[in-house]
């Protein structure tokens, strides 16, 4: 979303990535467990994918949205072997301890 708001405006795109840094970073504090894994998550993958898009030398190769899309896939592989994993396990400590 912000390459499409500041396809030339480099100082746009980094004042609106760091919003969306503090926006997500207030959420993480204020919400518990996953939720607030999620919300660190979105903020920093959205980190990644604009250093990408600057490049080294600021300019942008075009690939913002294949490397969105690749980072959400690679988030939802992690969620889904996370809950494999742990529907696999004992469901309470109690039942490991015994």
């Amino acid at each position: 979303m912000l390459t499409a708001c500041f396809p030339q405006n480099r100082v746009g795109f980094l004042v609106g990535l760091a919003l969306w840094g503090a926006f997500c970073a207030l959420v993480a504090t204020l919400l518990h467990n996953f939720a607030s894994y999620a919300a660190a998550l979105a903020g920093y993958t959205a980190g990644i994918i604009a250093s990408d898009e600057l490049g080294a030398i600021g300019g942008t190769n075009g690939e913002a949205f294949t490397l969105a899309i690749t980072r959400v896939s690679e988030i939802w592989i992690g969620i889904v072997c996370a809950g494999i994993v742990h529907m696999s396990g004992p469901s309470t400590l109690s039942s490991v301890r015994n």
